[in-house]
């Protein structure tokens, strides 16, 4: 299954980049296989997305302002949780069952560090019970996290509890604190931070004159359960920079004038492991 992220920045604000956004995304669609877009901050209207790819795409119908996707006709997908900031969804196969979590997050320009915390905890509590519902830990999450690998929200065990060391999280799958077993995920996000060469991860932000300037935020990121990390191909998880027609970078940034200030996640699940 190939999966890809885009939070297109496409708003209210920002409609008049629909069009190069749209046909990129026809673009990415073909190039790349894709299975299942999911998609933030897209209001250019998912289902007219559906029928201009050429594959055989049917939307996720949802409430949710913030999320968008569409998936392949071969997949059924059905809607656990639908919320304003994530969705959660389970995947049948003739094979196999998948849970899959959808996130963006409150950004930091608007929330602090304990707002994004709330929020990831909430969120992971409401996937822990769709998870124990269906009797699935075939989990994943991907999204817009609005915060970086190394922060509470993603590695506190209280949050996403997610872990940049694929052997630690395949030998304990969960952690004992105090009297509580708390699940752990394995973060591959991180391989990101540290490239030598650009786009160094999603997003660019230069915060000069502030004490702390990180430059790149690797906010977009994939996350899976210790179930689905042999699944996970590390070597197709990418940033994606070009499409036939169309770069969506300047200058080694996103360009955010014509396309969005993040770069779209690729990634694959080899779906004879799952």
């Amino acid at each position: 299954m190939n999966i890809l992220f885009w939070n297109t920045g496409l708003n209210g604000k920002r409609v008049a980049n629909a069009s190069d956004i749209n046909k990129c995304l026809r673009e990415m669609i073909e190039e790349n296989n894709i299975d299942l877009l999911v998609l933030a901050e897209y209001n250019s209207g998912i289902q007219s997305l559906c029928q201009q790819s050429n594959a055989q795409f049917y939307p996720l119908f949802n409430n949710s302002e913030y999320i968008k996707a569409m998936i392949n006709h071969n997949y059924s997908i059905e809607t656990l949780i639908d919320q304003s900031r994530y969705l959660i969804a389970k995947i049948t196969t003739v094979s196999y069952k998948m849970v899959i979590g959808m996130v963006h997050n409150a950004s930091k320009l608007h929330y602090d560090d304990e707002d994004q915390e709330f929020r990831m905890q909430t969120f992971h509590k409401d996937l822990c019970q769709c998870e124990e519902d269906h009797n699935c830990k075939n989990t994943i999450v991907i999204g817009d996290f609005n915060v970086n690998p190394f922060e509470k929200a993603c590695v506190s065990a209280r949050n996403l509890h997610a872990i940049p060391f694929r052997e630690i999280v395949t030998q304990k799958v969960r952690r004992k604190i105090n009297d509580d077993y708390c699940p752990m995920f394995y973060n591959p996000t991180w391989k990101f931070m540290g490239k030598k060469m650009p786009p160094y991860t999603t997003y660019y932000c230069d915060r000069s004159g502030k004490a702390i300037n990180y430059y790149w935020y690797a906010f977009d990121q994939v996350i899976v359960r210790p179930q689905l990390v042999e699944a996970f191909d590390e070597e197709k998880l990418a940033i994606i920079t070009t499409t036939r027609n169309h770069m969506l970078i300047k200058d080694g940034k996103p360009d955010k004038i014509k396309y969005s200030d993040h770069l779209p996640l690729f990634c694959v699940l080899k779906e004879k492991y799952i």
